[in-house]
């Protein structure tokens, strides 16, 4: 008989453990987000099918569980066939919790319902029926980790219930598997486990009300130090296994971002910089799912030949001569004093025979690819001052090309590189449609403004849930990111105010981090994947794709540095400054005032105190309430032990009582005169029953048994409600405070 094999399951004790999985999975829903349901309703009706199995289980006849088992399945199906509409709401609600958010905003208690209900009938078999703790444990474990991948934040409270259900009912098979030889072994065995299992309980309700205190006294520790081991790890990790954060693809990171300090350039450069210097790697052209697709502009040149018939002899061309030509007109243009010729030489520190990746500075042009790297010659951007009507004698017929070759570049770029698909960023495009802007200046101010209010620099942002998209989360969910999602908000709201904008990654070099002068060898920086970066670029007439610093990084970059008005740039900043708080939309997150910027390496985020939704007081009060419940069932764990004991266990009970309360420690019941002075010290008992009760347990102590089950029962009977008369003698005799010690050491030990 199932009741026979698994007593266990006929406790109250096994239904609350059960319970505990239900509903902490009830609890994670509260995390959802777009989630619409009645709660009170969920959380009433929620274990229904897990009791009622429970019960029918407890049951002598077997038939009445397998009814049962046939039943909730076949609701479950019925229902779901005659209404449609339930039906729906459960597809409805399962696609939420897969993450799909397009699925409607209706109500889905119902649908949350029926697959609760399908989840408690799944433990009851499970756990129950086929003793497979672990493909749950498996099954929990995975629900837990992979929640913050689609925005769910599992609260303490699920996570304490789900890890009551998963150590409770582990150690349940784990122990009773010693006594499965033989059923007398595992009867022996009940309570004990039982036991074990409510101590794992409040030893893990202990743990989570200190694990709580911890956050809500320090959490700027607490989270610190999280972090700081999980960039151990990371860093560790890219070291050993020779992985970077080299900017070679147009992937958004969806988590924190740890740099492990690997060298990856080597530059020398013959002029000291005075500004940043931007090395582009990655283009990105297209915006799709989350991420940039490279872009290499052979669409946009074979346009440009199509358009002009003669360009197709000099098809092979056009493309070097068009990234070449903002170095060669500003070096052929005339200029009031002389530009110094700046030499570039970028060394890949991983292969030098073949580059991953090769990274160009702007306004350049490539003379070679040497033993030592690629070679450029370049321009800073303040040494950028392209005139037409002014070039060098020798560059006039040459002009005409490159100014018709930029004229048809800009024309397919503003085609190509505007292009923002509404769909998938839909708040970011409605905060630009209901903010016009007149100019470049004012849609730049604008797009700073809006990225350094409503989002914060952290290199320690969370992770991005998969069905969100990362722009759209980061500026309007978390208000918390680096370079990447600074980078890829701004192209994207540059096109859609209509300027051509691309998103690139790559590094920026500080002039802080070259070295002296080495000899014939100019200036030298070793460059670590600390330096990687992101940015847009604008494409500005007679300057080319330029870089436009966005991020709050503090890493001294010169930001703004786009061929700009700068004084009329700051100018329509402060004009706006108490104009754009107005216009921000509600629904974006509140961060609070920016902190001292801080760089890739040293920023952190602590979450806000306000952002956690129980207080300290209400914590504590929770913790109380959960060991008090532990504390009950442990009692009627007890209580129950003392109904099933018999006349052997109901002897040795009452010594050790007798013992605690300070009578007879001398005497170990095997003596000639105990039974004389248990009736001096009880005289409300008859002397009869006690010499009585004293043969049985010297019977039993010798393995003399009754010859019949019925006489064994009444003997086992008899000693349990004699031990109960004495003990209560012996609590009433207690005063003050020893009777709640008497009670203590009763139940706990």
């Amino acid at each position: 008989m199932l009741q026979k094999q698994w007593p266990y399951r006929q406790s109250l004790f096994s239904l609350l453990f059960l319970l505990s999985g239900i509903y902490g999975i009830c609890l994670l829903l509260l995390s959802v987000p777009g989630l619409r349901w009645n709660r009170g309703e969920v959380f009433l009706l929620a274990g229904l099918p897990g009791i009622l199995l429970w019960y029918l289980d407890g049951r002598k006849r077997r038939l009445f569980l397998c009814l049962g088992l046939l039943a909730v399945p076949g609701g479950l199906a019925a229902a779901l066939y005659h209404s449609p509409g339930l039906l729906r709401e459960t597809a409805s609600a399962a696609l939420r919790l897969a993450g799909f958010t397009g699925t409607g905003e209706g109500d889905v208690t119902g649908g949350l319902l029926c697959l609760l209900w399908l989840l408690s009938y799944l433990f009851f078999l499970l756990e129950f029926l086929f003793h497979t703790h672990w493909l749950l444990y498996l099954l929990m474990s995975a629900l837990l980790l992979a929640a913050p991948f689609f925005g769910i934040s599992p609260n303490g409270w699920s996570v304490l219930l789900i890890l009551v259900f998963q150590i409770t009912f582990w150690s349940m098979h784990g122990l009773l598997k010693k006594g499965r030889k033989n059923r007398r072994s595992r009867r022996e065995n009940l309570l004990p486990v039982l036991r074990i299992s409510a101590l794992v309980m409040a030893g893990t309700a202990v743990l989570f009300a200190a694990a709580f205190f911890m956050v809500e006294r320090s959490p700027e520790w607490f989270y610190g130090t999280a972090y700081r081991a999980e960039r151990f790890v990371q860093r560790t990790a890219k070291q050993m296994s020779s992985w970077t954060n080299q900017p070679e693809d147009g992937s958004i990171n969806r988590g924190n971002l740890y740099p492990a300090d690997v060298e990856q350039l080597e530059i020398f450069i013959s002029e000291m910089p005075t500004e940043t210097l931007y090395l582009k790697g990655f283009c990105g052209g297209e915006y799709a799912e989350g991420e940039w697709l490279p872009q290499t502009d052979e669409e946009l040149f074979a346009q440009m030949i199509a358009k002009t018939p003669y360009w197709r002899y000099w098809e092979e061309s056009i493309p070097g001569m068009f990234s070449n030509l903002y170095y060669e007109m500003n070096k052929n243009t005339e200029h009031e004093t002389t530009l110094p010729d700046r030499v570039l030489v970028i060394r890949n520190l991983e292969s030098i025979e073949e580059q991953p990746q090769e990274y160009t500075p702007y306004y350049s042009s490539q003379s070679r690819w040497g033993r030592n790297g690629y070679i450029f010659r370049y321009y800073e951007r303040e040494e950028m001052q392209i005139d037409w009507e002014e070039v060098l004698p020798d560059m006039e017929g040459d002009a005409a090309w490159y100014q018709n070759i930029q004229e048809a570049y800009q024309e397919e770029a503003q085609t190509a590189y505007t292009v923002v698909s509404a769909e998938d960023v839909p708040r970011l495009a409605a905060l630009c449609a209901a903010n016009p802007q007149e100019d470049l200046e004012h849609i730049t101010a604008f797009i700073l403004r809006t990225l350094h209010q409503m989002a914060s620099y952290s290199t320690t942002p969370g992770v991005i849930p998969l069905h969100e998209d990362p722009v759209e989360y980061f500026l309007f969910e978390s208000g918390e990111g680096y370079c990447q999602h600074f980078a890829s908000a701004a192209v994207l709201m540059y096109r859609l105010y209509g300027i051509p904008a691309r998103y690139v990654a790559g590094y920026a070099v500080k002039p802080s981090d070259f070295e002296m002068r080495m000899g014939d060898y100019g200036h030298r920086a070793v460059i670590t994947d600390a330096s990687a970066h992101a940015w847009p670029e604008i494409f500005i007439e007679d300057l080319g794709w330029t870089p436009v610093e966005v991020t709050p990084s503090g890493e001294d970059y010169e930001a703004y540095d786009s061929g700009l008005d700068m004084e009329r740039l700051q100018n329509i900043w402060e004009e706006e400054q108490q104009q754009m708080e107005e216009v921000l939309p509600s629904t974006a997150p509140q961060v609070t005032e920016t902190q001292p910027e801080k760089t890739d390496t040293e920023t952190s985020s602590v979450p806000p105190l306000s952002s956690r939704e129980d207080p300290p007081v209400v914590s504590v009060i929770l913790c109380l309430l959960f060991l008090l419940v532990i504390l009950y069932i442990y009692r009627e764990m007890r209580r129950a032990d003392e109904r099933q004991m018999d006349v052997r266990q109901a002897f040795g009970r009452l010594l050790l009582t007798l013992h605690r309360a300070g009578y007879l420690r001398e005497y170990d019941g095997s003596e000639e005169d105990f039974g004389a002075r248990l009736a001096e010290l009880f005289p409300e008992e008859d002397s009869a029953e006690l010499a009585r009760f004293v043969r049985l347990a010297e019977k039993r102590a010798f393995g003399q048994r009754a010859a019949e089950d019925k006489s064994r029962r009444e003997e086992d009977a008899f000693a349990r409600t004699l031990w109960l008369r004495m003990n209560s003698s012996l609590f009433n005799r207690q005063s003050g405070w020893r009777k709640l010690w008497f009670l203590i050491r009763k139940h706990c030990f």
